[in-house]
């Protein structure tokens, strides 16, 4: 019931933001809702050092924050957004243009729920205090946040299947190191926050980079509805891997869910691999620019990602036209 609360919160949210925004706008609004998204993920973790997590005492704090934040929505005179109605792609046909970046956007979820859901457990299982926890999840929140942007802004550049085997490549290793060495005194505590900071941020840049690679091989008006889709993809893989990461813990104890999510890891490294081999990437002429998402997006917030994406390189094309142009011109 939590989830689906704020799902719903999430999409009136966004959707007054994207009836809000214009083509001159639209990506500062993104950049201002991705960093205040963020930060209140961040501000989030520290709340474990107000009260214990087994009291009631930070659920009523949560509770009245969220309905102190919907106050001005409450006020506000703005109408409802009003939706369009782009064409529809089936689960089929989208599987059939771009089998990385739908299994990918599957695999982002898994690892995400399993990050979100078990590092608070594992922390606490090997000796870390309520405020080194808080600050362990608020650094996994930072860096999902932060790294997807340059990652994906390079991946403009490349077969972005390149980028996705390389990310999966390096946390499916970073993780096995996490796994193996997750003792403090191995490592010494920054040592551990370093390398499992680091396994996260490489994970949580898959997302980004399904969803573009995906709409690589996508028609513009085909787009939203297969945002839809991914996004419900992606809430399947939320829902499967804390259960997977449970399960590995109990059979290889408190390191169980670091070696699930390193099997993940290297379950779709492989698997964009072996599609590389299959299939030719798109033409980088052919391809939308790449625009960050939150790391929780609807399908309204997506949309307007895509939109910007849209608006840049139309932007670039009349900038490449006025170029010739003005080349043309100084010839003759």
């Amino acid at each position: 019931l939590t989830g689906v609360a704020f799902a719903s919160v999430y999409v009136v949210v966004e959707s007054w933001i994207n009836e809000e925004a214009t083509n001159e706008t639209r990506g500062q609004l993104l950049a201002v809702y991705t960093i205040v998204t963020v930060v209140g993920l961040l501000s989030g973790q520290f709340l474990l050092n107000v009260a214990g997590p087994d009291t009631l005492e930070l659920f009523l704090v949560t509770s009245l924050v969220v309905s102190l934040s919907l106050i001005p929505l409450l006020l506000t005179v703005a109408p409802a957004p009003a939706f369009d109605h782009p064409s529809e792609i089936k689960l089929r046909d989208l599987f059939h243009a771009s089998p990385v970046g739908v299994v990918g956007t599957f695999m982002s979820g898994l690892l995400i729920g399993s990050y979100l859901s078990y590092s608070a457990v594992f922390a606490t299982d090997i000796g870390l205090t309520p405020a080194e926890v808080s600050i362990l999840m608020a650094l996994i929140c930072a860096a999902g946040g932060i790294s997807p942007w340059p990652l994906g802004r390079f991946s403009d550049r490349m077969d972005r299947r390149i980028m996705i085997s390389a990310m999966m490549g390096s946390s499916f290793a970073i993780t096995i190191i996490a796994g193996g060495l997750y003792d403090v005194e191995v490592l010494g505590l920054n040592g551990l926050l370093g390398v499992y900071v680091l396994a996260a941020a490489t994970a949580f840049s898959l997302y980004g980079l399904s969803v573009a690679y995906t709409n690589d091989n996508l028609e513009a008006e085909q787009m939203v509805a297969a945002s839809a889709i991914l996004l419900l993809i992606n809430a399947c893989g939320a829902i499967i891997g804390p259960i997977g990461a449970s399960l590995f813990q109990e059979m290889f104890g408190v390191s169980g869910p670091i070696f699930f999510i390193a099997a993940s890891c290297l379950a779709m490294f492989v698997f964009t691999l072996f599609r590389m081999l299959q299939r030719a990437a798109p033409q980088i002429d052919d391809r939308t620019v790449y625009a960050q998402s939150p790391i929780r997006a609807t399908v309204v917030m997506t949309s307007m990602a895509q939109q910007l994406s849209q608006d840049v390189t139309a932007e670039q094309a009349e900038e490449d036209e006025e170029s010739e142009r003005q080349a043309r011109e100084e010839t003759v």
